[in-house]
């Protein structure tokens, strides 16, 4: 009998930590996630930037 309890909490015990090693794995690519996505937004207003920069720049040389 205790056998069979053991079995029961040492699977308890392993799903545990196969579930703990899951939800650590999905914050990590959560956070990865997140760190493209405000890295390519930096860029992207870089981006605007440069253009609106550039834009007056030409509005000031047609002018």
């Amino acid at each position: 009998m205790s056998l069979i309890i053991n079995s029961y909490f040492s699977s308890i015990q392993q799903h545990n930590a196969v579930e703990t090693l899951f939800l650590r794995d999905q914050n990590v690519i959560e956070e990865d996630e997140k760190n493209k996505l405000s890295y390519s937004m930096s860029h992207y207003s870089q981006d605007i930037s440069v253009c609106r920069q550039t834009y007056v720049s030409l509005d000031a040389y047609q002018r």
